[in-house]
């Protein structure tokens, strides 16, 4: 069992169920290792000062025991034979759990990333503190009383009526080289039985740490004076932020303008519509549910998970469960001009039933990205691979062009997309062999259904638009392609592609088209754009990526920052509700980009220029832009690279209330940061949920509008008696309410079994508080559980 400090530490660690059950097996090894480690402590005080504990001292012997042969001495000597016996059975249950310990720290590693391995281990050594802490107290507490029982059993047998041998034994206790030692003396010459307890001085450093910043936190928070008005935006804006939402507006993005669009519902919803009537690529589906896809999915993964002998919290990390099928939503690409209008099409996995299974994959095939040579990770490693061809390669072959595939994602057949990316795998991934590989992407490309309008559709050409795996798939096939075009044109270098940008440099326009026609006769379903370069005085200049090179006729390359006509001056508000040191640290990072773009120093000035009228229009007064300019001066005692930092989560209030966060946790050397999650004005405004109905047949709360709600702590109250019970789920509310009401055993239909067998007046059901981190979702039901009265036969459950 668990300590109570303990069990919110692990709760606090927001790890998914199976993650969840692992971490608590090591909280549970770690607390009872400290425990028998103060236990043994105990017994060698005990062994060192001659005393025994209560279970040793009143032992009894077998009840054939000869009582002539009962002695004091042979008292004794059992005694220190059942003692002797307890340490070697304790120093055996340690050495056990030091084994399993180190077993689970293998495990920690191997299952976790590097910062939430950190996080553990930093909870796991405060719970070893706790635990350590806690019993140390216990067992202090314990040796003062058996000292104290001893030595008045001492003196009462150097009263006149004890024995002999008793009246010896005291003698030779209280002998000293001075015969004129006073009791005094002699009980302080005895051990300071403190010192002996183990009790590690950095734990005790620790806790005491986190008791200090414990309390400065509470009257830093009491200090805090509430404001009437937190928000910094105003009443007429908040106003029309109102109409929109509830007017049949939708507010999104757009698509790489960086602005926001409204568009009215209608039109929102003819627009995609007329997108996915297109019968090559989509497929209307009359019936499909996410729990369907999720069996299929499910069902391969643990039939291979079961073939290799995978541990099963390994298996059940990935196993989906209580998902929802995929959701289709487009953005409008507003720098497309002409009367129709142009989207592009997204599917949102998120929570889907291929989620969990496509992280995998895509973590599976990302090292084949090594093997592909044309691959760019950025728009720098191009820049580099043009520079180092200046006066060689960019004078031989002084013509820049880009490619651009059109719909590069739906026009890949997936049955040829995975044969060439399992024909690169030699070795197993994961402990996945390359037929197992094949047979999960299978499995999670064929089942790509999704959801718009209150209908069902299936994407039945080409790779799935909302899988992780669909780009790296992209990529291989690419190469396949590239590899054929390039062994047959010999005067094209460099070759780089970033996903569907390619950049060439070959002799002449004439080459470029003759390539271009070679890329298009490659497959059927691919077609290819070029962009030609522009003729400058300078030489040929390209724009691509973020920036525009020009190769003059010498073969030098020159490069500026680039920005494409439909980014919009919009960058992030001086009045934004987010640090400034985190606002400050966006304007640098701009500053720098613009600047390795740029290969002269007059050009990046003329663009920071230009980015500094940018900062104005967004509110930036001329001493945060000056300060911005200005190299950033480093602290003068900086924390090690490798430092495990913790993150403390709260919202934005002020600077300086981070401030005095920051220092409580500096002064004490925890490396502890403060981090935000604002509530922005994108969210506000691209958050217009639709209402989910539910369609479920005798539903028991389908009046309540909170059937379809989960991810949340919910109060059911019975409507004789108006008690509560208050619980958590992590499915959707009708699935729980629906167990509660149905299962013979839940104290739930007990109870209304008992209050309303004559009349059934049915229940009230309303939702407290949502949370998506599970673990914090069942700290939060074990805080309103405490909070409020709650019906005793459902509290029983806790006992």
């Amino acid at each position: 069992m668990l300590l109570k400090d303990n069990i919110q530490r692990l709760l606090k660690l927001g790890l998914g169920r199976a993650k969840f059950v692992l971490v608590k097996k090591i909280f549970c090894n770690n607390e009872t290792l400290a425990t028998s480690k103060q236990r043994l402590f105990f017994l060698r005080q005990c062994s060192t000062l001659n005393i025994f504990p209560k279970t040793i001292e009143n032992l009894r012997l077998p009840y054939d025991f000869p009582v002539e042969s009962i002695t004091e001495k042979s008292k004794q000597r059992t005694r220190r034979f059942v003692l002797n016996e307890s340490k070697r059975a304790l120093r055996r249950i340690i050495a056990i759990k030091l084994h399993k310990q180190r077993r689970l720290n293998e495990r920690i590693t191997s299952v976790f990333t590097p910062d939430v391995a950190s996080r553990i281990r930093f909870q796991r050594y405060l719970a070893y503190n706790t635990a350590s802490n806690l019993h140390n107290r216990k067992f202090l507490t314990l040796l003062d009383n058996l000292r104290n029982l001893s030595s008045a059993n001492t003196s009462e047998n150097n009263s006149p009526n004890g024995s002999s041998d008793q009246r010896n034994r005291t003698t030779n206790l209280n002998s000293t080289d001075n015969n004129n030692t006073s009791s005094s003396d002699v009980t302080s010459s005895k051990p300071n039985l403190s010192r002996h307890i183990y009790k590690p001085e950095s734990e005790d450093e620790l806790e005491s740490k986190l008791q200090r910043i414990h309390h400065k936190l509470q009257t830093t928070l009491k200090e805090l004076q509430p404001q009437r008005k937190w928000s910094n935006i105003s009443h007429a804006e908040k106003k029309v932020i109102k109409e929109l939402k509830e007017k049949k507006y939708i507010c999104l993005p757009s698509d790489k303008g960086t602005e926001f669009c409204v568009i009215q519902q209608d039109t929102y919803t003819r627009v995609a519509l007329a997108h996915l009537n297109d019968s090559s690529t989509y497929q209307k589906v009359p019936r499909m549910s996410a729990k369907t896809v999720e069996n299929k999915v499910n069902s391969t993964l643990k039939k291979i998970c079961l073939q290799n002998e995978t541990p099963s919290f390994v298996r059940k990390s990935f196993i989906g469960g209580n998902t929802d099928l995929p959701r289709f939503y487009h953005l409008i690409k507003t720098h497309k001009t002409g009367p129709a209008i142009k989207i592009r099409p997204i599917v949102s996995n998120t929570n889907g039933p291929t989620q969990r299974l496509s992280w995998l994959l895509a973590n599976a095939l990302k090292p084949l990205l090594k093997d592909v040579p044309a691959h760019l990770e950025n728009s720098l490693e191009l820049i580099k691979y043009i520079q180092a061809g200046d006066f060689t390669t960019n004078k031989t072959l002084p013509y820049p062009c880009s490619l651009d595939v059109v719909s590069l994602y739906t026009s890949i057949l997936i049955q040829e997309a995975i044969t060439n990316a399992t024909d690169r795998i030699h070795n197993p991934i994961f402990h996945l062999a390359k037929q197992d590989i094949k047979d999960l992407l299978t499995v999670t490309l064929n089942n790509m259904y999704f959801s718009f309008n209150d209908q069902v559709f299936r994407q039945t050409e080409g790779l799935p638009m909302g899988s992780n795996i669909s780009a790296i798939l992209a990529i291989l096939f690419m190469d396949r392609l590239e590899t054929i075009a390039l062994s047959s044109h010999l005067s094209i270098r460099p070759y780089k592609r970033y996903v569907d940008d390619i950049y060439l440099q070959t002799t002449c326009e004439d080459m470029a088209d003759q390539f271009h026609s070679k890329m298009n006769n490659l497959h059927p379903k691919l077609k290819f754009e070029i962009e030609k370069p522009e003729i400058t005085p300078s030489g040929h200049s390209l724009s691509l990526l973020d920036f525009k090179v020009t190769i003059s006729k010498d073969g030098k390359s020159s490069f500026e920052f680039y920005k494409k006509t439909a980014k919009k001056p919009i960058f992030v508000h001086h009045q934004s509700a987010i640090p400034k040191k985190s606002k400050i640290n966006f304007i640098r990072n701009e500053r720098k980009r613009i600047e390795d773009k740029c290969s002269t120093k007059t050009i990046a000035r003329k663009h920071q220029n230009t980015f500094d009228d940018i900062l104005r229009l967004n509110g930036y007064p001329e001493s945060i832009i000056n300060k911005t300019k200005h190299s950033q001066n480093h602290q003068e005692n900086p924390r090690p690279l490798n430092t495990e930092w913790l993150y403390m989560k709260i919202p934005y209030i002020s600077e300086r209330l981070n401030y005095r966060i920051r220092g409580i946790f500096r002064k004490e050397d925890i490396p502890v940061r403060v981090a935000h999650k604002s509530y922005t004005l994108r969210r506000a405004l691209s958050h217009n949920n639709k209402e989910r109905t539910c369609t479920r047949a005798n539903c028991p709360i389908s009046g309540t509008k909170l059937c379809l709600l989960r991810n949340a702590v919910y109060q059911i109250t019975c409507n004789n008696c108006n008690q509560h019970y208050i619980g958590s789920t992590i499915r959707f509310i009708h699935d729980r309410v629906r167990e509660h009401l149905n299962n013979d055993n839940s104290s739930m239909k007990k109870h209304l079994s008992q209050c309303q067998n004559k009349v059934y007046k049915g229940i009230k059901i309303k939702s407290i508080v949502l949370e998506n981190d599970p673990a914090n979702l069942q700290l939060l039901e074990a805080f309103y559980m405490n909070s409020r009265e709650e019906c005793s036969e459902f509290a029983d459950l806790l006992l």
